[in-house]
């Protein structure tokens, strides 16, 4: 009972179209005990140009200790571009290195964690670019009673996300965390990011 990667072929091929309709090519070199995930998305056409769309590159890899440690792990990394449809000034390039992880240390749990951070550069207004420092945690844990009628499960999450200034100036770093297709779910730091049982 893992949880299963940020970009296995479920999410890249279902989830995405759950949440919206996206034009994706993807790849997945499978070494087991080895995945290797490369993903580019269309996730909006703009109406100006080329400099007006949002574009998701990932590259992600994973590794499944499933035979020693009932574990695994993924390293990714992403560049999420995202063009000012209205000024067709600039365009905003945020970079996120992660790095997350789950095991099953006795039957019937799951504990689990996550770490991102964002790097790249950001529009505060037009033809004025600043830099992104940001980066969002989750940890948590589940225990699921399986030899009991209807299976209760209790579980606890901790997720952080950076936040940016109130009101910062156009100078000032951008540094609230970015969560792309982020919707209500259990995964913060990529709400399209669900668990699988």
């Amino acid at each position: 009972m893992k949880k299963k990667g940020v970009f296995s072929g479920f999410y890249l091929q279902h989830e995405f179209g759950l949440y919206g309709n996206f034009d994706a090519i993807t790849a997945t070199l499978d070494y087991a005990p080895w995945t290797i995930d490369f993903a580019y998305v269309k996730a909006a056409e703009g109406s100006i140009n080329q400099n007006s769309d949002h574009n998701l590159y990932i590259g992600n890899v994973g590794y499944d200790f499933a035979n020693s440690y009932q574990a695994e792990a993924e390293g990714y990394l992403m560049l999420d571009t995202t063009g000012n449809i209205a000024a067709n000034t600039h365009t905003n390039n945020v970079y996120t290195l992660g790095l997350r992880g789950s095991m099953a240390p006795v039957a019937n749990s799951l504990i689990y964690g996550e770490f991102a951070y964002q790097f790249g550069d950001w529009a505060r207004a037009a033809n004025k670019k600043v830099d992104v420092r940001a980066y969002g945690t989750e940890v948590g844990g589940e225990y699921t009673w399986a030899n009991v009628l209807t299976t209760p499960k209790i579980g606890l999450l901790y997720s952080y996300l950076s936040g940016d200034k109130t009101s910062p100036s156009n100078t000032d770093d951008y540094k609230q965390f970015t969560a792309t297709f982020s919707r209500s779910s259990d995964t913060a730091i990529y709400g399209w990011n669900g668990r699988i049982y």
